[in-house]
């Protein structure tokens, strides 16, 4: 038997059980119970209510109330059938069709199980019913048996035939009932009618087939939806006046083009479903105080991520409630294409968005690497090594070195106290301001400092601040004048006692949080092959995947160890040994590292 009948006789049950499930919500208080289950159950099928928990509530045989599902069902029967709202399910081994809807008042489900083959079904009623008439016509035309044999066997044969073009694929074939007579001219009528639903049915499949290609190969931004839509809906449901709407106004479809807008309280109801529903001819929709003239199906569009109701469909189909329902399927099946579509111009605008983002971050790094020093200074004598390597594409660390009068050299290493985007706008602004002032207060780092924090307090309101060392060296007589604003002290290392260090100590708060703030000034005084190490916390506050830190004495051993290397020697085993001690855990913070050897003779 083709899979087209098979579809057709689950359609058939699950149409049943949705319509008992209906009689008994109506009925609750007007009838027992188990006169409805009774009413529905038969030689070829049984009905019943379950409870939550699978209990009979009402069985077609009386007998078995107080017992449970599983008594007589397979699990993965059961388990359909308690975990769905709705559905038809093929048990194995049996092949009967069990059919199931929620019953929205007292009860949990309506059960109906078809003991018939799935696979049999259909056609054994065609043949039992044309048995029938054939013992009919025998018993009573007891003279002309011959020809009673020929009239009634000619019309079954057609059936058989039609039948077997049906199990072939043709489900276009019709028998003409003019010469039916009878029982005949029933089955005649009920098979025309079946082949019509399947074809039906065929037809709506192959339309929604054809509508998720052409979604899939319109623009990803779903601009063409609305016209993929007008395209292929109306072929879809050829009967129907349908409206397709994304909350909370916009119209993706309206068919046919002059049909009254559905009325708004139609769709702050769908805005509240979650499932599709139908409304028979006739009857009163919830959101309405009068019937409706056609039958009518709604269905939520749901979101993919949320599963909350992000449009909805309204169809109106002139006929019996019984057409309606066997929409059901289809119209759902149309809700989730439109769905995937929003869902994918979703996607598709995040991907833009980031790209769109990821190109500005990626420029704006490419600016601000451009503020940091083409090249050092070549002091005569001395070595300086520099290098910044930040977090994200931008950063919010900097260092400078800064020419000045005199053949003196600022130095100059920061950090502003945050991350992203805006820390490296503060930090453009930080450093223009820093070497603006360096050069007016050429001698005085401590002046450079409040008046870059005075500007910096005028010109922002961003509630950052940024921590700033700077110093001025004089090469000929081996002097550091310094400020420290808040920064993580430098390290000046004796070469004639490795085991000596001195933090340059902090002078004053950070900028960009005191307006009257002031900073002290202090002077050092270095030696041949003194290494000066400056750094931010990026460094010290690494941490590996046990969230252990490097911390300072890590970083202090390491300059011990290679007293007497170059700058860049000493700069490589610095970035090297965190790098080791981080391994694959990601870079938490931007890393700054400025070495400076100091010259071995006086000049020079």
């Amino acid at each position: 038997m083709s899979e087209e009948l098979t579809n057709l006789a689950k359609e058939d049950t699950g149409s049943q059980v949705a319509l008992l499930a209906k009689e008994i919500s109506s009925s609750i208080g007007d009838r027992q119970l188990q006169e409805l289950i009774a009413d529905a159950t038969n030689e070829t099928q049984v009905a019943f209510l379950i409870a939550e928990d699978g209990a009979y509530v009402a069985h077609g045989n009386e007998g078995r109330v107080g017992g449970v599902m599983s008594d007589s069902f397979s699990e993965e029967v059961v388990r359909h059938v308690l975990g769905g709202t709705h559905g038809v399910v093929v048990e194995e081994g049996t092949g009967r069709l069990v059919g199931f809807s929620t019953v929205p008042a007292a009860f949990t489900k309506a059960v109906l199980a078809v003991d018939e083959s799935v696979v049999s079904a259909p056609m054994l009623r065609i043949e039992r019913s044309a048995i029938v008439q054939l013992v009919v016509s025998l018993l009573v035309i007891n003279g002309a048996i011959g020809m009673a044999v020929w009239v009634v066997f000619r019309p079954i044969q057609r059936l058989t035939r039609a039948a077997e073009e049906v199990g072939a694929g043709n489900l276009d074939i019709h028998i003409d009932p003019t010469d039916m007579e009878g029982e005949l001219e029933v089955l005649t009528n009920a098979f025309n009618q079946m082949t019509t639903q399947v074809s039906g049915r065929t037809r709506e499949l192959k339309k929604l087939e054809e509508l998720g290609r052409a979604i899939l190969n319109s623009p990803p931004d779903a601009s063409a939806l609305p016209e993929v839509l007008g395209k292929h809906v109306p072929l879809m449901f050829p009967d129907s006046e349908i409206e397709i709407r994304i909350f909370p106004d916009q119209t993706l479809l309206r068919h046919p083009d002059d049909r009254q807008p559905v009325a708004a309280s139609a769709w702050e109801w769908v805005a509240r479903q979650s499932e599709a529903q139908h409304i028979p001819s006739g009857e009163q929709p919830p959101w309405d105080t009068q019937a409706a003239d056609d039958a009518l199906v709604v269905a939520p569009i749901l979101a993919m991520d949320t599963q909350e109701p992000r449009g909805g469909i309204h169809l109106s189909l002139p006929g019996d409630a019984h057409d309606a329902s066997s929409l059901l399927p289809a119209v759902q099946s149309l809700a989730a294409q439109v769905a995937s579509a929003l869902n994918g111009a979703k996607v598709y605008a995040q991907q833009l968005a980031h790209e769109s983002v990821s190109r500005e971050l990626a420029l704006a790094g490419q600016i601000q690497a451009n503020f940091l020093p083409d090249a050092l200074p070549e002091v005569p004598g001395w070595q300086l090594a520099a290098m910044l390597q930040p977090a994200r594409e931008t950063s919010g660390d900097f260092y400078d070195c800064i020419p000045l009068p005199s053949g003196r050299l600022g130095i100059l290493i920061a950090d502003v106290a945050d991350k992203g985007m805006g820390a490296a706008l503060f930090m453009a602004l930080s450093r223009t301001l820093l070497r603006t002032y360096a050069v007016e207060y050429d001698a005085h780092p401590e002046l450079a400092l409040g008046a870059a924090n005075r500007r910096i307090l005028a010109d922002t309101h961003a509630g950052l601040f940024v921590t700033v060392f700077y110093g001025v060296l004089d090469p000929t007589s081996r002097e550091l004048t310094y400020s420290n604003a808040g920064h993580n002290p430098p390290y000046l290392v004796s070469a004639q006692d490795g085991n000596m260090i001195r933090e340059l100590d902090r002078t004053g708060v950070p900028l960009g949080i005191l307006e009257g703030g002031t900073w002290e000034q202090r002077i050092v005084q270095l030696a041949p092959d003194d290494v000066l190490l400056l750094y931010t916390d990026g460094i010290t506050e690494a941490q590996n995947a046990q969230k252990a830190f490097f911390d300072e004495e890590r970083l202090q051993e390491i300059i011990r160890a290679n007293l007497g290397r170059s700058a860049q020697d000493i700069q490589a085993s610095v970035i090297a040994q965190v790098a080791d001690f981080v391994g694959n855990a990601p870079q938490s913070d931007d890393i700054t590292l400025m070495v400076v050897v100091c010259g071995s003779a006086k000049g020079g």
